[in-house]
């Protein structure tokens, strides 16, 4: 996908059922094109390091950011059941929930952008 073109290539329509981990893969799936197939289970031990490793291994990697960015970008934070949650922003307003819920954050903790890796 090319972010800074402003438009999101892979939407999934079978949403992500509850009670699943896959909400921040299917994220950088929409945004950066990697098939979701390509994302293994992600353990609390290994999740960060599972994520790195996907992305590194299709040219990507995820830079944080504190505030929102103009573009596109994952917002992490709880969810309104209370569980971690990751969703698609553009300039800080949700355009993609993978959640079957659809309701977005309570608030957010972080943005990550996915860039291509150097």
């Amino acid at each position: 996908m090319k972010i800074e073109s402003g438009e999101l290539l892979t939407l999934y329509p079978v949403p992500q059922a509850t009670g699943t981990n896959d909400c921040m893969p299917r994220c950088l799936s929409a945004l950066t094109g990697i098939p979701l197939v390509a994302w293994p289970y992600l353990t609390d031990e290994m999740y960060w390091q599972t994520l790195d490793d996907v992305l590194g291994g299709f040219g990507w990697t995820l830079r944080i950011r504190g505030r929102p960015p103009e573009g596109f970008a994952i917002a992490v934070g709880p969810a309104n059941n209370g569980e971690q949650h990751a969703i698609v922003v553009r300039g800080g307003t949700m355009v993609y929930d993978p959640s079957i819920r659809n309701d977005g954050l309570r608030h957010t903790n972080a943005y990550f952008v996915p860039e291509r890796a150097a």
